[in-house]
């Protein structure tokens, strides 16, 4: 992924608006993310992490398993970009918590 749209989704993950499979139980990546239905572990050798946009991605109104939202749709974020991702995840969360207590 480009540098903005990593930086980009950094921020939106920081407001929530991202679901990842790091953040759900590995039982449940296909039911929440249900493309993962179709593809077996070979198919995702190399991903790293898979995620879908609360803010863009489809969901299922009205569905969700454990608590989770169902999406239609989600993408996969390899290594290399996963490494830069957490970077600006913990930039952006930064900037946001200084924001709150007013110290920037």
């Amino acid at each position: 992924m480009a540098e903005p749209e990593l930086r980009e989704l950094a921020l939106a993950y920081v407001a929530g608006k991202v679901i990842t499979s790091q953040t759900i139980p590995a039982d449940l990546w296909r039911m929440v993310f249900m493309p993962l239905a179709f593809v077996t572990r070979r198919d995702l050798r190399g991903v790293r992490m898979v995620y879908a946009r609360t803010d863009r991605d489809h969901q299922i109104p009205g569905r969700a398993i454990n608590g989770y939202p169902m999406f239609t749709a989600c993408h996969v974020m390899r290594a290399r970009d996963l490494r830069k991702f957490a970077g600006y995840v913990e930039e952006a969360r930064a900037l946001t918590d200084g924001f709150t207590k007013g110290t920037r």
